[in-house]
């Protein structure tokens, strides 16, 4: 396998890039488009048989990531039509990271059918190329401190890379792309096997398995009413 795929799953506009590291500097082959459009790039573009991807998959996190915190804030305010336009915000964040979590379903699974080794990412593990200061402006963040960055500009991204690209350099394919900076086929190589011995839960002795014919156990020493 000589390369790495990076996909930034998306119901809309999915990014994809392609990265080869083999080669001395880094080099990627980038693009945008829709679901149907990202897997004919695909196919033109690399064999299934030689690579390894990389996918960001937000069923990895919570439902709304960070949607109490906001809730919370509002609430404080005791201010109703900012708790109204707070809650408003959140379900319509629900909903797009629910479309985004079918897209990366899709994805997976076609994936994995076509015999392709994927590594799922939770976008909790990245870290966007800005924050939010407390007038509420963004503050752009140094994109060489950060883990994976999202969100970056042209210009961040070749600061990170090292590369300047023109064909399909999108936020959504630099999304995608930043997935693979710094990391190489070892790296993807290490995290497939620890995909495969995935930890164990310990599950209580009373709960529902094969020893127990599937029925609570209730011990009547521990039991209070």
């Amino acid at each position: 396998m000589r390369r790495i795929l990076g996909i930034d799953p998306s119901f809309g506009t999915m990014g994809v890039a392609i990265k080869d590291p083999s080669k001395k500097y880094n080099q990627y082959k980038m693009f945008t488009g829709d679901f149907v459009e990202v897997i004919g790039w695909l196919g033109q573009n690399c064999k299934m048989k030689e690579v390894i991807a990389v996918v960001e998959n937000p069923a990895l996190d919570s439902a709304v990531f960070g949607a109490w915190e906001q809730m919370d804030k509002a609430i404080k305010t005791n201010n109703r039509g900012s708790m109204k336009f707070t809650f408003n915000t959140v379900l319509k964040r629900a909903q797009h990271v629910g479309e985004n979590k079918a897209a990366a379903k899709l994805i997976i699974k076609m994936l994995s059918d076509k015999g392709v080794p994927v590594i799922e990412v939770a976008p909790s593990a990245r870290q966007k190329a800005f924050e939010i200061d407390k007038q509420g402006k963004k503050v752009r963040r140094k994109v060489k401190m950060l883990r994976a960055p999202t969100k970056t500009t042209k210009e961040e991204f070749a600061e990170l890379t090292g590369v300047t690209i023109k064909e399909g350099n999108t936020e959504h394919s630099r999304d995608a792309a930043t997935l693979l900076h710094g990391r190489g086929i070892k790296w993807a190589e290490i995290q497939l096997k620890l995909q495969e011995k995935p930890k164990e839960r310990k599950r209580p002795k009373q709960m529902p398995n094969q020893s127990n014919y599937n029925y609570h156990i209730i011990n009547r020493k521990n039991a209070k009413l």
